[in-house]
């Protein structure tokens, strides 16, 4: 019950939905020889060998991640990406000067807090609101982004990443998607719709006949993704 409960609770978080599936399936072959104790304990193991090697991945996609920026490069980003922020960090460790654009990415403004991480590690940033982006996608050399869940056929990120992605294909910018592998998961075990959040955080009153709508994510077409940074690196559709 409670796997299911995390689970609803994210449903476009493809690595509950991932290590939830896999502690059920190796708990489910031990119930008749283990105590409860003993299954506890096995499942709090999992869940930690699961976020050790998520620690792990990120490590490793900064290192891959990190060849992808050049000197003197601009670099357009949305949200704020754990996998994103260690290929920024782990470039500028190696003695790359770049800068970075980024989005604000409203509603919930992740994209300043970004900022503040980046501006930290003393690299430059610009920090925008989303819908200047179209000003800016044609003066820098690649755009990154990081996802919630990818499949066979997209990958499902912060609303306004499709946006990005048909600005990319328009002025021919790559744009590249950092991920763990966990997060990969068939196209139909993803879910139909997604989460929409308090309509306050667009407009705080009410007006009469005007209903609000807050939707956090949305699913992008992998054909507009130059290339997908994982774990291993995997190519994928280019636009």
């Amino acid at each position: 019950i409670l796997g299911v409960e995390l689970i609803t609770a994210q449903p476009h978080m493809a690595p509950i939905f991932n290590l939830v599936n896999s502690i059920l399936y190796s708990v489910e072959e031990l119930l008749l020889s283990h105590s409860l104790d003993e299954l506890s304990e096995f499942t709090r193991e999992k869940a930690e060998e699961f976020a050790y090697n998520s620690s792990s991945s990120i490590q490793l996609i900064a290192r891959q991640g990190e060849k992808l920026i050049e000197d003197g490069f601009k670099i357009l980003t949305l949200s704020a990406s754990g996998s994103t922020l260690a290929i920024l960090k782990k470039a500028k460790e190696e003695g790359k000067t770049f800068e970075v654009i980024a989005c604000e990415s409203r509603p919930m403004l992740e994209g300043r807090l970004l900022a503040r991480f980046l501006g930290n590690a003393r690299i430059p940033v610009i920090l925008i609101v989303d819908a200047a982006m179209g000003v800016y996608v044609s003066k820098v050399d690649l755009l990154l982004v990081g996802a919630d869940s990818i499949s066979e056929t997209s990958f499902v990120n912060k609303i306004g990443t499709f946006c990005l992605g048909l600005l990319s294909k328009e002025h021919q910018v790559p744009l590249y998607v950092a991920c763990e592998r966990s997060k990969f998961i068939s196209t139909d075990c993803l879910p139909v719709s997604f989460t929409q959040g308090d309509p306050k955080e667009i407009l705080e009153e009410e007006f009469a006949g005007v209903k609000v709508e807050n939707p956090y994510f949305e699913k992008i077409p992998l054909l507009l993704c130059q290339q997908v940074v994982a774990r291993e690196q995997c190519q994928v559709s280019h636009a």
